[in-house]
């Protein structure tokens, strides 16, 4: 147990300086001249740059030394290591974080390149999601990881179901409103506003009404003599019955899968109660 505190201790140092590093960093410009610098703090006096660099100097020494125990942690357990998914984390989150900082190790102050700044978005992200996982030992939080895990690996098992209902409602859509939504002018845009809307955001007026709400899509503006007509959606008897049908059928999806999740959970706690009450267990 104790060594467990060491660990989550240096990755709790680890974690504050590189999240302090990604909050004071100013936004790269890529390009279009405009630049805009974050504030985590608003204290009269405090040196940014002095802490930016402080930040820089602990990330690059921690992930460094994270690294080489990681290594160490390879070379003792061999091929196990290769069986715990947390390790592919963590050497992901070590590496691309001393990657990152060491291409900037001869001016702190240089501004990212958009590859670096990509990496940082994903490092960042993968660092406190890594904390989870740290959490799981913990107990009385351990708990609530672990069902979580299962949830997780539940809703993957229905997510070719999942996936087919957002194709096929993804790509009517697509059909019906690409000349008259912009939420569905791209195939990608398409995708992500169906994804949206399988999760409960349905936003009928958004979908039946843009053509009035529109002023400049596709060339058409307003000018001095009034807005031009928006483009009309063609098929709005079809498009009413295809968004009736993906209304109820993503409901019976959600509550499907609420269901599943229930059943799953209750098994989860079945079997672990019946480990915990097993005679041999308390002998």
């Amino acid at each position: 147990m104790a060594l467990f505190l060491a660990n989550l201790l240096q990755y709790l140092v680890f974690l504050a300086f590189l999240t302090v590093y990604v909050v004071i960093t100013p936004v790269p410009r890529y390009g279009s001249g405009l630049s805009f610098e974050s504030r985590l703090f608003d204290v009269d006096g405090l040196d940014e740059q002095a802490l930016r660099r402080t930040c820089h100097i602990v990330v690059i020494a921690m992930a460094l030394y994270r690294i080489f125990h990681e290594a160490s942690q390879l070379y003792m357990t061999r091929v196990n290591y290769f069986l715990d998914f947390d390790n592919y984390i963590e050497v992901f989150v070590f590496v691309s974080a001393f990657v990152v900082m060491v291409m900037d190790i001869e001016d702190f102050d240089r501004e990212k390149t958009k590859s670096q700044w990509d990496c940082l978005a994903f490092t960042i992200f993968l660092a406190w999601l890594n904390l989870v996982f740290f959490i799981r030992r913990i107990p009385g939080l351990g708990l609530y990881v672990l069902m979580f895990q299962d949830v997780v690996i539940t809703f993957l098992k229905a997510a070719v179901i999942f996936l087919l209902f957002l194709i096929a409602f993804c790509l009517s859509f697509f059909v019906l409103l690409q000349n008259s939504n912009p939420n569905f002018r791209t195939l990608e845009d398409g995708l992500l506003k169906t994804l949206v809307m399988l999760i409960g955001e349905f936003e009928y007026e958004g979908v039946f009404n843009i053509g009035r709400k529109l002023t400049e899509f596709r060339g058409i503006a307003c000018n001095a003599d009034g807005c031009a007509t928006t483009p009309e959606i063609p098929s709005p008897d079809i498009l009413k019955i295809m968004f009736t049908t993906f209304t109820i059928l993503s409901r019976c999806y959600c509550l499907t899968c609420l269901l599943g999740w229930q059943l799953e959970i209750s098994n989860w706690f079945e079997k672990r109660r019946s480990w915990y009450d097993c005679p041999c267990r308390r002998d």
